[in-house]
């Protein structure tokens, strides 16, 4: 299948950035198991770069196939917007574990290639309790967060103080690594993200 127009740019290094939310800017904003299975051309798992995960582990994003995960790009340096990312995926997290006994996976990734290396997200994970089996943080150089921020469509800048304005999106990938539904902005409609993951884990409503 060829690869979706998003993700085509990002392979391609071409990437182009729409118009950007400042850091602290709260308004909305308009993105297992290794298996042998072709991915389809809409997956992000198609993307190369590698990444380094909290606990010093070097991963590709396909590392994530094999059941949904909800992502998200963050910097541990972000005082307001990123935690309520964190907190908005938490929330997500408890209301399906209401519905479900199967656990849900995170992923959060971060903008700030100099500042948050592995050993840094670790001690982010710590502090907002963040659990190692649920939860993977990664650290990626400039190119991997270009890529996956232009196939998520999140616009991104790094401003003078090394703190980055950008958009706020929560992303639930497929289980294939496919964009299956995306809340854009902080209004958060946790009955759409109940019925997606219903949707998703083949129960019934």
């Amino acid at each position: 299948m060829t690869p979706s127009p998003r993700l085509m740019a990002a392979l391609l290094f071409c990437v182009s950035f729409g118009p950007l939310a400042k850091a602290h800017d709260h308004t909305n904003m308009t993105m297992p198991t290794m298996e042998t299975a072709p991915l389809s051309g809409q997956s992000l798992y198609n993307l190369p770069n590698p990444w380094t995960t909290q606990n010093g582990e070097t991963r590709q994003l396909v590392s994530l196939k094999g059941s949904p995960v909800v992502v998200a790009m963050v910097y541990t340096s972000c005082k307001e917007m990123c935690p309520l990312t964190v907190e908005s995926m938490r929330k997500i997290g408890d209301a399906w574990a209401k519905k479900s006994k199967t656990p849900l996976r995170f992923a959060l990734f971060t903008f700030d290639v100099d500042r948050d290396i592995p050993t840094r997200l670790k001690d982010y994970s710590l502090a907002h309790k963040l659990d190692d089996g649920n939860w993977t943080l990664f650290h990626g150089d400039e190119a991997a967060v270009r890529n996956l921020a232009a196939t998520l469509g999140v616009s991104y800048r790094k401003d003078a103080n090394g703190d980055f304005d950008h958009a706020y999106a929560i992303t639930l990938l497929d289980a294939d690594g496919a964009i299956a539904y995306q809340q854009a902005g902080t209004q958060q409609d946790m009955k759409e993200w109940m019925a997606q993951l219903t949707k998703l884990a083949g129960m019934r409503k």
